[in-house]
Formats: C-alpha cells, sequence, structure tokens
C-alpha cells in the first residue's frame, strides 16, 4: 500500500492540474473555432433552405428568385470578371489614396487549403505592391478590399513602415468564382 505523503500529494493536484489545463486549452482554442465555423456555416445553410422551401411551395416568385440568384452571382459570379475585379481595384486605390504600384496575376492554386474550400470553387490570385503615405490610408484600403460585394480573401500581407506614417507592403488576394452554376 502507498503511503501517502505531500510529495504524492503534490503530484497527483499537478497532474489534474495539467489535464484540466490541456481539456481548457484544446476547447477554447482547438474546438471553439470549428465549433464556430460550424455554427456560420449552419445558419448560411438555414438560409439557404428556407428559400428552397419557399422556392418549393411557390411561394416565391419568379422574380424573388431571380433577384436571389442574382445576388448570389454578385457574391459569387459564374465567371473571373478580370476586368472588374481591375475596376475594383482601381476604385479603391483612387477612394483610399493608396498608391498599387503593382497588380499581377498569381497562379498560386489552393493546394495547402484544399480542405477548406469547396471543390466547385475557382479562384483569382493577384499579388499587389502599394504604398501608402499614413497608416491610416492603409486601414481604410484593407477594410475597403474586406467589405468589397464580391467575396474576396487576403492571404497574405506584410508591410513596413518608411516614413514617420507612411506605409508600403505587399499583399496576395483571391477572388472567388464558380463557373460551373448558370442562372439563367
Amino acid at each position: 500500500m502507498i503511503k501517502w505523503n505531500r510529495t504524492y500529494t503534490l503530484l497527483s493536484i499537478l497532474v489534474v492540474l495539467f489535464l484540466i489545463f490541456i481539456w481548457y486549452y484544446s476547447q477554447l482554442y482547438l474546438l471553439e473555432p470549428a465549433r464556430e465555423s460550424i455554427r456560420e456555416s449552419e445558419s448560411t445553410l438555414a438560409d439557404q433552405q428556407v428559400l428552397i422551401d419557399l422556392a418549393d411551395s411557390g411561394a416565391l416568385s419568379r422574380e424573388a428568385i431571380q433577384a436571389e440568384a442574382d445576388s448570389i452571382q454578385v457574391h459569387l459570379p459564374a465567371e473571373k470578371n478580370v476586368d472588374q475585379i481591375i475596376t475594383d481595384l482601381r476604385d479603391i486605390e483612387s477612394d483610399t489614396g493608396v498608391v498599387l504600384q503593382l497588380i499581377s496575376l498569381a497562379n498560386d492554386a489552393l493546394n495547402t487549403e484544399e480542405a477548406y474550400y469547396p471543390n466547385e470553387i475557382g479562384n483569382i490570385r493577384y499579388q499587389i505592391n502599394f504604398t501608402a503615405e499614413t497608416f491610416d490610408e492603409f486601414e481604410l484600403f484593407i477594410s475597403e478590399l474586406n467589405s468589397q460585394v464580391r467575396s474576396v480573401e487576403i492571404d497574405h500581407l506584410s508591410i513596413q513602415q518608411t516614413s514617420t506614417d507612411g506605409v508600403t507592403g505587399s499583399l496576395a488576394i483571391r477572388y472567388f468564382y464558380h463557373d460551373r452554376v448558370n442562372f439563367n
């Protein structure tokens, strides 16, 4: 029989505390982001299911269905629409005061993150070099990129301070499209 003394008691308390820490860490940093992603996906699917149910029951008119299809097509167009992307980037450039020095098409695929994207979704990746006179202009530029109507993802960002308030840098962005869907 083991004689419990202070050493064994402290050791058992430390083991229990370690197990509690591992449980808490896994809940907070590993499971919670996955749960949040699942909740967002369930919400999106529920919204789409409501539309499907309404369309099946005939409650939605043909015009309402077409309006929803047009809305989806803006967020995830059926074509690459490269000219629209460049136009949008130039509009953001003029609105924010950030100078886009280089916009180049990058041919990187989604090879490292394939599990996170549906197989049917295509993407166009651009590498952009920019300069901004103030950090506020840069923040506005990033905000405008994120608030575009079309689905876009910033997957790389690198900035350097050039003066007291100025910044220069590069970023890589992906625009998504779904070329296998035709709403007409």
